[in-house]
């Protein structure tokens, strides 16, 4: 099985134009699978829109797998969380892209499961206080969801060991190889364990920083998407 891992496309900040020359040049050849790990947008809800149309319209046949990232919530407007969701799902089921959270996909004998996460720190210091207008406290009703999703897949891999499984969340549970020490800007790494135990590889985003790290068995992929350079990884197994 030959699977496109892209994600961090951040629509808006990278050109349409620099992202059609992405999948031109160097997505090609087949592909089984896509999967995309999150921050569609750059800083407003019509990006994201624009994004999943744009890599429909390259890899019209292709199964496309998503989780969100934190760029996924950010707004020029005020915006209700629950709003946010329906609207999400609303686009992914239009363009036939599938949202892992709650929601697992089977492809041979490979179970994808995943959700979005969120930042471990409750405090990150980021710049999500300034686009996400949520009239909820928007890091401790996205961190409590993202613990709840967590939990619920470990019940997804419990009943398929008969299954490679590939997991998937857009905040990695280590720190990055270009941030040493900081743990700041991912997600709580007491995940770590339980998501290398449960998994036979685990893809991530958000640090826009290149790794390929094997731990507990499980190898852990980061494609090192950055604002204005998309970057792939293509992973055979």
């Amino acid at each position: 099985m030959r699977i496109l891992i892209i994600g961090d496309t951040h629509y808006g900040i990278t050109s349409p134009g620099r992202l059609d020359k992405f999948y031109f040049e160097e997505c090609t050849g087949h592909f089984d699978i896509i999967v995309h790990v999150g921050d569609w947008a750059c800083s407003d809800q019509s990006e994201i829109e624009a994004g999943v149309r744009q890599i429909r319209n390259w890899f019209p046949k292709t199964p496309i797998l998503t989780v969100r990232g934190n760029h996924d919530f950010w707004s020029q407007n005020p915006h209700n969380l629950h709003d946010l969701d329906k609207f999400h799902a609303k686009i992914f089921e239009h363009y036939k892209i599938h949202h892992l959270q709650n929601n697992p996909f089977i492809l041979k004998d490979v179970l994808f499961v995943g959700f979005d996460g969120w930042y471990g720190n409750p405090d990150p210091p980021t710049n999500d206080d300034r686009w996400i207008h949520s009239d909820i406290p928007h890091n401790v009703y996205l961190a409590d969801k993202a613990a709840n999703e967590c939990q619920k897949v470990l019940s997804e891999t419990m009943n398929a060991k008969d299954k490679t499984i590939i997991a998937t969340t857009h905040f990695p549970p280590l720190e990055s190889d270009c941030f040493p020490g900081d743990t700041s800007m991912i997600a709580n790494p007491k995940w770590l364990d339980f998501l290398t135990e449960n998994s036979n590889y685990l893809l991530c985003g958000h640090t826009h920083c290149f790794q390929d790290v094997t731990i507990n068995g499980c190898r852990i992929i980061n494609n090192g998407s950055d604002y204005g350079t998309p970057r792939k990884f293509i992973l055979t197994i």
